[in-house]
């Protein structure tokens, strides 16, 4: 049996041998940890120090638990594995199966999906009186999940209520809870907190588990919530022979309830553990290594260790700097046909972001250069519900007989119009043969001798939503594209709408709607411009779509976890972005931030490029940023700047960075509260003055690039110009509102 350590290097032999009393593994980036728990359970059972149904070893996915299964399996063979490796819930489920008359379920209980969920919860509103308008049901459930995965029964929520919403989810979450008893049924969420409710309830079932768990091993030990913490010190209590495995530089999921104190205070938590580090690293270059190494020993709150690798120094990091966002996307995608030129795959290549929102530039760039890419974890900017939602809105104000856009906008933002009121006026739209809007606004008017189709209290819904189009229309024919969209998000509510009903993301929706305010602002100034991009959006959406089998990745720095590829790019490393702005005055959330730029570094095994834009478009607008604090804590040696030469003044990455003095639009934001300027008739500040130019000059767009100016009329704020694009041919601007910038 020997020869299980034959693979391995000293420190995870060591790990594998050491089998009695607790232990922790901490296991850098890269360093082989599936491979120690594997060996490790494959050692328990190859040297018979236990039965396989004494060998429990969970983690988070069922992908992971399988593929470890298997490989055990290998190792020692099938009829000698057998140990219960799955997931934290498979492995309660299997416990419950047997034990829930106990604790009042019969043991054939079912488990809710969400569809079930979500349909109870809507029993109990109705039970309850509960308006749906104005406390959205998934909003409800997202909420009752949240509590669970605290560790919080209805009283336990109930006790830290702080106002009306969460007095209301305390009373839907024990009725909630009730109707699952009555139904024989369980959510996924019940199926951990409802084992440790066995526990408490009957010592002597935990007594009889847990003295039937010899060796435990829990993997992402970093990554675990507090009833996943109280389910492993109540398995382990017995024989305390538990291991865990992880690393607190790799916590990065605080948004999912994982505590890293968890793995931080496991030597407390469990006496006499041993500590054993896996250091050694087979996946990066010692300069990637040394760079994501140098950056996290920044944090407080972990256990150091100092990731090596007998692999060459490789080359240094790159810190690719443009002078604004675009040109960020377009240097980054310059990199990736250079790489493919020279022989490199794209699916060898990842590009990784803080935020969604920030996949919108590069999915442009990839499509203008005709490279495939794919989104992992992920929707494609434009097939994002959020941004379908304005993009309706603004077709239906390019175009009023747009029913496709007006139903899928009539009761977004919720607006109390129902199925039956929108069929009523349905039938009237397809009676008269009118365009749906003008259905509408027929249902709202008093005509003589005429019965209304729908209710008083519908008239005055429908009314409302007649109101805002006539608002918003007149708002187009004054504001710029991109003021357009701030003021649709303004007038209707939508970010409240957001809130309500995504509240696990409706930050990260919200930036996407800033996002396409950017992507609008290309083309503020040009005259038909809201037309012009309508058509580039139904254009990228159907004819160019180049996600597809093979590709470039595309990702979030949160979805890497777990990957590696032979280049990474990692875009956007400014403040307010990474780290994010969220992040900013809060230590321990700054220190999460820093781990998620770590993990994102660690996932290159050659090459590493870092990029950032000396101004990015916020709002529609132009604001100039401050290059990341993480920048500064990377070994200048490791660092290789690549600026244009137009941004060498703000290149550096050791530039002082005015720390929690920003004056930024997102800044502000946060302090007021709210994502959006204020959307009047007040424009942006002249980019080029209009006397600037001349017949046959040259300027640059931001969509359309070089173009010559073939006409000039009028003057001041009235001023336009004709410019005469290779590729697009003529387009008029107004200079005031345009990106259009003198060569």
């Amino acid at each position: 049996m020997e020869t299980l350590l034959q693979s391995l290097n000293p420190r995870q032999r060591e790990a594998v041998q050491h089998v009695e009393g607790p232990l922790l593994i901490v296991a850098g980036a890269g360093s082989g940890k599936t491979r120690v728990i594997v060996h490790r359970l494959a050692w328990i059972l190859a040297h018979r120090l236990a039965a396989a149904h004494e060998v429990v070893a969970v983690t988070f996915t069922n992908k992971a638990a399988g593929e470890m299964k298997e490989r055990v399996d290998e190792l020692v063979g099938a009829d000698h594995g057998g140990a219960l490796v799955s997931t934290f819930h498979s492995y309660c489920l299997r416990l419950l199966r047997r034990y829930a008359p106990r604790i009042g379920y019969g043991s054939d209980f079912l488990v809710y999906d969400e569809a079930d969920q979500q349909t109870l919860v809507k029993d109990c509103f109705e039970t309850l009186q509960i308006d749906e308008d104005s406390f959205p049901p998934r909003q409800m459930r997202a909420r009752i999940s949240d509590a669970k995965n605290r560790g919080l029964d209805p009283e336990g929520l109930r006790a830290e209520a702080l106002g009306m919403r969460d007095e209301l989810t305390a009373k839907v979450f024990a009725l909630y809870q009730e109707r699952h008893a009555a139904t024989n049924a369980m959510d996924f969420d019940d199926l951990i907190g409802q084992v440790l409710r066995l526990f408490a309830e009957h010592p002597d079932t935990l007594g009889d588990v847990a003295s039937r768990v010899r060796y435990l091993l829990v993997d992402e030990y970093q990554d675990t919530n507090p009833p996943q913490y109280r389910l492993i010190r109540h398995l382990a209590s017995v024989h305390g022979n538990v291991c865990a495995v992880g690393d607190p530089d790799q916590s990065i999921y605080k948004f999912r309830f994982a505590d890293i104190n968890n793995i931080l205070s496991f030597e407390s938590d469990f006496p006499g553990t041993r500590l054993i580090k896996l250091e050694q690293n087979y996946r990066s270059t010692n300069n990637i290594l040394g760079a994501a190494t140098a950056l996290v020993r920044h944090n407080r709150s972990r256990i150091d260790k100092e990731l090596w690798s007998e692999a060459p120094a490789g080359e240094p990091i790159d810190l690719l700097v443009a002078s604004d966002d675009r040109g960020e996307a377009d240097r980054v995608v310059q990199e990736v046909r250079a790489l493919r030129r020279a022989g490199d795959d794209l699916e060898s290549m990842a590009a990784l972001y803080r935020t969604n929102a920030q996949s919108r530039l590069l999915e442009e760039a990839l499509t203008r250069a005709g490279i495939p890419y794919i989104m992992i974890g992920g929707t494609r900017f434009y097939d994002r519900k959020e941004v379908r939602d304005l993009l309706a809105y603004l077709r239906l104000l390019i175009n009023p007989k747009d029913d496709a856009s007006l139903r899928r906008i009539l009761n977004v933002p919720a607006r109390d119009i129902g199925k039956t009121t929108l069929e009523a006026v349905l039938e009237t739209a397809r009676r008269d043969r009118l365009p749906l809007l003008e259905a509408v606004t027929a249902a709202t008017e008093d005509r003589p001798g005429t019965e209304r189709p729908v209710t008083t209290r519908a008239v005055k819904a429908l009314a409302g939503f007649v109101d805002l189009m006539r608002d918003l229309r007149e708002a187009a024919r004054d504001l710029p594209p991109s003021r357009l969209v701030a003021r649709i998000v303004s007038r209707t509510g939508f970010e409240q709408h957001l809130a309500a009903t995504s509240p696990g993301d409706a930050q990260a929706r919200i930036e996407n709607l800033q996002e396409l305010a950017n992507a609008v602002a290309a083309y503020d100034g040009m005259e038909g411009g809201l037309t012009a991009f309508l058509d580039r959006t139904a254009l990228l959406s159907e004819t160019d779509n180049t996600q597809g089998s093979a590709g470039v990745r595309l990702m979030t720095l949160h979805s890497a976890k777990g990957l590696e590829f032979d280049t990474v790019f990692i875009v956007g490393v400014e403040e307010d972005l990474c780290p994010h702005l969220r992040a900013a005055e809060n230590e321990a959330d700054l220190e999460e931030e820093r781990r998620l730029l770590y993990v994102g570094m660690t996932r290159a095994r050659r090459r590493l490029v870092l990029s950032r834009a000396g101004t990015r478009f916020q709002f529609g607008q132009a604001r100039t940023t401050e290059p990341s604090r993480f920048l500064q804590e990377i070994p200048a040696t490791l660092l290789r700047v690549r600026a244009e030469e137009a941004v060498e003044r703000w290149a550096r990455p050791d530039r002082p960075v005015r720390r929690f003095e920003r004056t930024s639009a997102t800044a502000i934001a946060a302090r007021t509260g709210t994502f959006w300027t204020p959307d009047g008739d007040a424009s942006r500040d002249e980019a080029t003055p209009p006397s600037l130019y001349s017949l046959g000059c040259k300027v640059h767009h931001a969509e359309y690039g070089v173009g010559t100016v073939i006409g000039i009329e009028g003057s001041g704020d009235q001023q336009k110009v004709t410019v005469s694009f290779s590729i697009v041919g003529s387009k008029k601007f107004l200079p005031r509102f345009a990106r259009l910038e003198r060569l």
